[in-house]
């Protein structure tokens, strides 16, 4: 399957902007993300910036 990703990693330096978001195979991404640390839920504000939510795994408050 394929999912929407930051290119190059966040984890590895990336740019957060929505202009280095690439669609990526999925399996892939989700597994050298996995063996970088933790992975971080973001979303885009209103200024379209993105901003950190959560880690993933935590829970919501």
């Amino acid at each position: 399957g394929k999912c929407y990703g930051f290119f190059p990693a966040l984890a590895l330096g990336g740019s957060p902007s929505v202009k280095h978001i690439q669609i990526v195979d999925a399996r892939v991404h989700f597994i050298l993300l996995a063996q970088m640390g933790n992975l971080r839920i973001l979303r885009e504000n209103e200024q379209d910036n993105t901003e950190f939510v959560r880690n993933a795994g935590e829970a919501t408050s």
